[in-house]
């Protein structure tokens, strides 16, 4: 507390931590809404992208949308990956498919594997962009390979379908299992529309046993 009195944005953003959780501290969102703002005034980029979430969902603060973009930008410019890709995705429901792409592009070269998925639904639903499977495989690739598993099933699917890339079934499937092993519904759902077995189901110490 001292450390952020003293001027320490990083530790104003730290302490709102604490109070929008209730660690260590009683929980107190509307305390910790004005420390991240604090934060966010000394130029600490988790300060805005925080408060910029909390005005997107409308948790404690009034939801202003607009408010949310401008901190998530604030966020984006100060060097934040998930706060260029909160902007990127905002940007793509607006339909502003060339900001969103320069954003999302940023986040994902800053290491936030997310934005590198968003990349790909950009082109792969033609969301703001025109739609183009080929060119949306490298992105799935990229946050598949950085532990997104929504990225896996994505690429799955469209390795599976043949979608951008020649039809290989068993790394389709291999990709579908990845994500649905990590918890990813759909990619189980996925599974079970192509006919494929859980992997779970493989696991089980019973699978295989002759129940004849």
């Amino acid at each position: 507390e001292r450390a952020c009195s003293g001027g320490s944005a990083k530790a104003c953003n730290n302490q709102a931590l604490f109070f929008a959780v209730g660690v260590g501290v009683p929980a107190d969102p509307k305390r910790a809404a004005g420390l991240y703002q604090q934060a966010c005034n000394g130029s600490e980029p988790l300060g805005c992208r925080n408060l910029g979430l909390m005005y997107e969902e409308g948790r404690v603060v009034p939801q202003d949308i607009d408010r949310a973009m401008k901190l998530f930008a604030r966020a984006c410019e100060l060097g934040s990956a998930p706060g260029c890709n909160n902007l990127g995705r905002r940007l793509m429901s607006l339909g502003k498919g060339k900001e969103a792409a320069a954003a999302l592009t940023k986040a994902c070269e800053g290491g936030d594997p997310a934005a590198c998925r968003n990349m790909g639904v950009l082109y792969a639903e033609g969301r703001a962009l025109p739609k183009n499977y080929q060119a949306a495989l490298p992105w799935f690739r990229q946050a598949c390979d950085a532990g997104d598993v929504i990225g896996c099933r994505n690429l799955g699917l469209l390795t599976t379908k043949g979608l951008g890339v020649a039809v290989d079934r068993a790394r389709g499937r291999a990709l579908l299992e990845v994500a649905c092993l990590a918890g990813d519904t759909p990619g189980c759902s996925a599974l079970r529309a192509e006919g494929w077995p859980l992997p779970q189901d493989s696991l089980r110490p019973d699978a295989g046993a002759d129940r004849r």
